[in-house]
């Protein structure tokens, strides 16, 4: 369906039943700014390419229980602003990298799979209006709660 939008900057299918794998074409449109596929009975392995999308500043897949992946290693100069991965099956640890995201105001990564340690670069992400980890198997200190 979306092979041929090349110019496509927002996808939003919340509540379709697609019940398919993310197709790794996605990555491939690198004008999208929002890519919200939230209930969407997602499965199999996301395409870590998308969250380095070079103008994504939304990404939000909540609610979608059997689709699995982990997050990569951001780049500085990301326009990422929003994360939702509620109620997924991503798993692995937080990449100290994600405290390059500048411009991230919502971090939403409850009733996941990830695990290890808070990395101390969440410290550096003063933007954040919106910080939910719970329901992980993270451990240490919250660097955030210094700030306050």
């Amino acid at each position: 369906m979306v092979r041929n939008l090349t110019h496509l900057e927002l996808l939003s299918l919340d509540f379709v039943d697609i019940s398919s794998s993310v197709p790794i074409i996605l990555a491939n449109i690198t004008s999208l700014k929002v890519v919200s596929l939230e209930y969407c009975k997602l499965n199999g392995e996301f395409p870590s390419d998308i969250f380095l999308l070079p103008h994504l500043e939304w990404l939000s897949l909540i609610s979608n229980e059997d689709i699995v992946g982990s997050l990569p290693e951001f780049e500085d100069n990301s326009p990422l602003n929003a994360l939702g991965l509620v109620f997924t099956s991503f798993h692995g640890k937080l990449p100290s990298s994600i405290g390059k995201l500048a411009k991230l105001e919502q971090l939403l990564l409850s009733g996941s799979g990830f695990s290890g340690p808070i990395p101390s670069s969440l410290g550096n992400l003063t933007k954040l209006t919106g910080l939910d980890l719970s329901g992980n198997s993270l451990s240490g200190d919250l660097p955030l709660l210094s700030q306050i």
